[in-house]
């Protein structure tokens, strides 16, 4: 498992993404603009929420990729922690009305991690020890 640790601060967004684009296989080169939207959605929201928007000295969030295999399944699996308040960005999230007329009218945000779920294959929210863990799998074919 390859392991990076960056401060939760919108610049490390890059860091983690030039990480995340030298370990993507390359069965799964099509689906990189994907990848980096799951985990800039994510990396926002950690940064927005766990740590309530605030730079702090000791906020951090640490990004994992691995290959696994699951239920007979091939998945490049995305781990992202952070150590802030509990958060969990999948809960309650409801599927946003795209076929209103009024969609370029509509308020920025709320489409980020619906498009997340959208995708990726599979994605997990735990709460374990203080830490915030989520999981986003992508098909491996």
């Amino acid at each position: 498992m390859d392991v990076i640790t960056v401060p939760a601060e919108m610049d490390s967004f890059f860091k983690v993404i030039t990480f995340l684009n030298e370990r993507v296989p390359d069965s799964l080169v099509e689906k990189k603009n994907y990848i980096e939207l799951a985990v800039e959605e994510l990396v926002v929201n950690i940064i927005k929420y766990a740590y309530l928007g605030e730079e702090q000295e000791d906020s951090k969030i640490t990004v994992s990729c691995q290959n696994i295999t699951q239920d007979n399944n091939k998945y490049f699996c995305i781990t992202i922690k952070d150590w802030g308040v509990p958060f969990d960005p999948l809960q309650a999230i409801e599927r946003p009305n795209l076929e209103s007329e009024d969609f370029f009218m509509r308020e920025v945000g709320g489409l980020g991690i619906f498009l997340m779920r959208s995708v990726s294959d599979i994605c997990q929210y735990s709460r374990c020890i203080n830490t915030n863990v989520v999981k986003v799998y992508f098909l491996i074919q």
